[in-house]
């Protein structure tokens, strides 16, 4: 590395996440995204976006849980970063919730590392999460959290006067 040459910084220890709705494909979203992230993503060491869909029954008109869904969804959401935790190096990016699916954004080092994790996972939820999926993908420049999660700058403004 040269005399001048800038390294990213680490990625902070603590998440500071920040809540803001929006208009994902013609529905009202509700998106927590780490905000922390934005100055240090891409993380080389985490190239790979797995994200958990977890479903819920649309009862509301904007498509959003009812505070009883979201109480069972926040709760699977806690299983699901505390099976993190415990079973791989990873960051929770965002969590996006919309017309009948919470899906939980993490990066991991490699999909040959998500097993252990989906297996212990899929006990510790046991039949609380009926019909959860996931999907994983490399995307080492972490366009998912950049193009799709992060906010604009009106919406972070929002998030900021909050």
């Amino acid at each position: 590395m040269g005399l001048f040459s800038r390294r990213k910084p680490e990625p902070p220890a603590e998440p500071d996440y920040g809540v803001y709705l929006a208009e994902v494909q013609d529905s009202v979203a509700a998106i927590i995204v780490d905000l922390a992230l934005h100055d240090v993503a891409p993380i080389k060491k985490l190239p790979y976006c797995f994200a958990l869909h977890v479903p819920y029954e649309v009862e509301t008109e904007s498509g959003l849980p009812t505070d009883e869904q979201l109480e069972r969804l926040t709760g699977i959401e806690g299983v699901v970063l505390e099976v993190a935790d415990e079973t791989l190096p990873h960051r929770h990016a965002a969590t996006v919730t919309t017309e009948g699916n919470r899906n939980i954004l993490l990066y991991v080092p490699s999909q040959s590392s998500l097993a252990s994790f989906t297996d212990r996972l899929i006990v510790r939820l046991g039949a609380r999460a009926p019909g959860i999926g996931f999907t994983e993908y490399e995307d080492a420049g972490w366009l998912t959290y950049f193009e799709d999660v992060y906010p604009n700058a009106q919406q972070l403004a929002g998030i900021r006067a909050r």
